[in-house]
């Protein structure tokens, strides 16, 4: 309800308001007094401060109070801190269970989305590089008026008239493609591409959509127009600047992997991490809830034992009495005899139900059948002198029907060379399989992602020669010359 004037005005509400926050300091002062007398500060047990959400109604109270001694006379202006007051409102977290399984959630669901955060900022950046090399400096191609363009260019040769509002049968800017078959490399119009009407003429000077941001000439516009179609926001704009452009014909596949692959599959990632931590956290709280019913059970059940005992020594008493009548003996001995009775059902119930569960010796059984087979492959292997692999080769039907179908699984595990044919195609593989030959095809696939990602729309000479005599592009088959739509805008501004 407050409003916010220039000069530092205030409205009568707004002063009333300021004093109101004042009682509403003083209520939560009270609170958080009474608790730290019962629950103690920070040193005990279950204290004040050793609890999430009283520390977050400790800060606020503090916030609170450096914002009125602030305002008093101390000269400092501290009033950002009054933003804090937003965090009040958490207090009714604190109260309901439901909202804290939410908020618990979304605390816990930080480290899995920063995974996910990480797998879409790499398929980000892969789609940008694909743009990149395919629709770099496409943008910049639309249609000036042909007779005032020359004037122009007659006068001022390094100028150019400003761009027109707009095309006939078109209601905005967009790119267009030269129609001259010396500027696109002899393979005429592509099909949907934009022409320039009659009196019209394509050339590159337009800065591009959006004043040049919406636009594939480096890798940081790239990513960013990716980001934009990933969240379908203006996505078919775009895409029908890249028809324009480039022609309609293979544009859809590209376009079609952006939406398909980042919005349908990798945004909602987002959701399965936050719906698997919020079940997570619900199984949670649900099985706290068990156990403490089970412990609330479990000490009340000692509780009747503690009675049921102290019961027996007060029949034993009863009996060992001679007052006692023979009706009374028969009915102590009639109900010691039904307890009995169903102490003995509910230990046969458990030996009923624990029947059939030792593992132990399937296990042992398992062991010793994969034990026999390693010995038959070993004494096959020593008799013919071959290898694991030619003697499984040889006895594989005879050993799956003694043994059952996981010995090929386990000689797998236990020998994973056994398959060599020779010494050297097991050395090779063991270096192909090696921590450092890991390492390097990472290096080498990083430097080759860099060489790709620095080239874009208007690069200097001297990093065109660089990229093209750079040995990590040609030995992963990338790009080793700049795409030929740059190569042809460069052309028409020159």
């Amino acid at each position: 309800m407050e409003v916010h004037l220039p000069n530092n005005d205030r409205r009568p509400i707004s002063t009333r308001m300021e004093f109101l926050e004042n009682y509403f300091l003083g209520i939560f002062t009270c609170e958080a007094i009474l608790k730290i007398v019962a629950l103690g500060f920070v040193l005990q047990s279950g204290a004040y401060l050793r609890n999430v959400w009283n520390l977050l109604d400790f800060t606020v109270v503090i916030t609170g109070y450096i914002t009125v001694f602030a305002q008093t006379g101390t000269g400092i202006d501290l009033r950002t801190l009054r933003a804090v007051r937003v965090l009040r409102p958490l207090k009714l977290v604190s109260g309901i269970p439901s909202l804290q399984v939410v908020l618990k959630s979304l605390i816990k669901a930080m480290a899995p989305l920063l995974q996910i955060g990480l797998l879409v900022l790499f398929g980000i950046v892969v789609l940008a590089i694909v743009g990149l090399e395919f629709y770099g400096g496409g943008f910049h191609l639309t249609c000036f008026d042909e007779r005032e363009f020359i004037t122009q260019l007659v006068t001022l040769p390094f100028l150019h008239k400003e761009l027109p509002n707009s095309i006939p049968t078109v209601a905005r800017l967009v790119p267009c493609v030269i129609t001259n078959d010396s500027h696109t490399l002899g393979k005429g119009v592509p099909p949907g591409a934009f022409v320039c009407p009659t009196g019209y003429i394509c050339k590159g000077y337009w800065e591009g959509p959006n004043f040049g941001i919406t636009s594939f000439d480096n890798i940081g516009y790239s990513m960013l127009t990716v980001f934009q179609c990933i969240t379908m926001e203006g996505w078919t704009d775009i895409m029908s600047s890249t028809d324009f452009a480039f022609g309609n014909r293979f544009n859809f596949y590209y376009f079609l992997t952006l939406i398909v692959v980042g919005s349908f599959f990798m945004l909602n990632l987002v959701l399965g991490v936050l719906s698997g931590e919020f079940a997570k956290e619900r199984e949670r709280v649900e099985k706290r809830r068990t156990f403490l019913k089970l412990r609330r059970q479990q000490q009340t059940e000692r509780e009747l034992d503690g009675y049921i005992e102290w019961i027996h020594k007060a029949e034993e008493v009863i009996l060992a009495e001679e007052q006692t009548t023979m009706a009374e003996r028969v009915q102590i001995f009639r109900a010691r005899r039904r307890a009995d009775k169903w102490g003995n059902n509910g230990k046969a119930f458990s030996d009923r139900d624990g029947e059939g569960l030792d593992l132990g010796d399937k296990r042992r059984f398992v062991a010793m059948r994969l034990g026999s087979a390693c010995r038959l492959l070993k004494r096959i292997r020593k008799k013919f002198k071959l290898n694991y692999w030619f003697a499984l080769k040889l006895k594989l039907n005879q050993c799956l029907k003694l043994f059952g179908n996981t010995i090929f699984d386990y000689l797998l595990f236990r020998f994973p060379l056994f398959c060599c044919f020779n010494p050297k195609r097991c050395r090779f593989r063991l270096s192909i399989k090696s921590q450092a030959f890991y390492l390097i095809v990472l290096v080498v696939v990083f430097l080759n992602a860099i060489c790709v990602a620095i080239e874009h729309f208007g690069q200097p000479v001297w990093l065109s020669d660089f990229l093209r005599r750079s040995p990590f592009l040609p030995l992963l088959e990338c790009g080793q010359n700049a795409p030929n739509v740059v190569q042809r805008i460069a052309y028409q501004v020159t």
